[in-house]
This record gives structure tokens, sequence and C-alpha cells, in this order.
């Protein structure tokens, strides 16, 4: 089973005015990025709790 990022997504909000669909693209990029970022962090402050470093 797959996911398309893109038909999820515009299921959600909609299908964009024509010519900005490339506007799908960055939005599921800069999301990509935080979900990334975010999941980092979160290995990074459970790494220094267990060696207490809060």
């Amino acid at each position: 089973m797959t996911v398309d990022l893109i038909s999820e997504l515009r299921a959600l909000i909609g299908v964009p005015p024509a010519g900005l669909e490339f506007l799908e693209y960055v939005f599921v990029g800069f999301l990509l990025i935080f979900l990334v970022w975010s999941a980092a962090n979160i290995i990074s402050c459970i790494f220094r709790w267990i060696g207490g470093g809060l």
C-alpha cells in the first residue's frame, strides 16, 4: 500500500488554481522538512534527557 502525498493534500485542501500546481510540491517539501527536523529534535532531546544534560 502506497500513499500519494499530493493526492492526499488535494483531498484535504482541494485542487489549486490552474498554473499553481507546483505549490503543492513546495508545500509538501516544507512539510517533509519540518517533520524530519521535528523528529531530529525529539531524538536529540531524548538522548540529552537520557544523558542527564537537560
